[in-house]
């Protein structure tokens, strides 16, 4: 099996987790995702450039699931945020250590994202959109 990596794809998406939950917005499509708690967590360590036998290591101790079937749900969920663009393939990994897991394994449910579109419109109104390397706003040549 490959070994992969990945990043946030910073040109183009925003994200926040709060309270387990991981909402990502990308600018550059106006669509924004909601992730499911395990979903989540996967996101938070593959943005960290962690590998997904990393990943597959700490929801195997965390969650009632075979390492290999473990590895088959990360690897297709990971493909999945990289085809919605939301995260990019990375040559670089990360150093960390596998977090401790000391309490009863949990019920593994399998890692999902809801996509809206609802606010396309508002997200690409948005003049973040106008900026280039020299920054916002952009002024017209013949106004300078």
């Amino acid at each position: 099996m490959i070994i992969k990596t990945y990043e946030l794809n910073t040109q183009k998406v925003v994200s926040e987790t709060v309270d387990g939950e991981s909402i990502i917005i990308n600018l550059e499509k106006g669509n924004y995702y909601s992730l499911n708690q395990i979903g989540s967590e996967i996101w938070n360590f593959a943005i960290t450039k962690n590998s997904n036998d990393f990943i597959c290591e700490y929801v195997s101790k965390r969650y009632e699931i075979d390492l290999e079937i473990c590895k088959k749900s990360v690897d297709a969920f990971l493909g999945s945020l990289v085809e919605e663009g939301l995260l990019i393939e990375s040559s670089e990994k990360s150093v960390a250590t596998i977090p401790e897991w000391s309490g009863a394994k949990e019920t593994y449910i399998t890692p999902a994202f809801e996509r809206y579109d609802d606010m396309q419109e508002m997200l690409l109104a948005d003049p973040i959109h106008d900026v280039n390397e020299s920054g916002w706003p952009i002024l017209k040549k013949d106004s300078v």
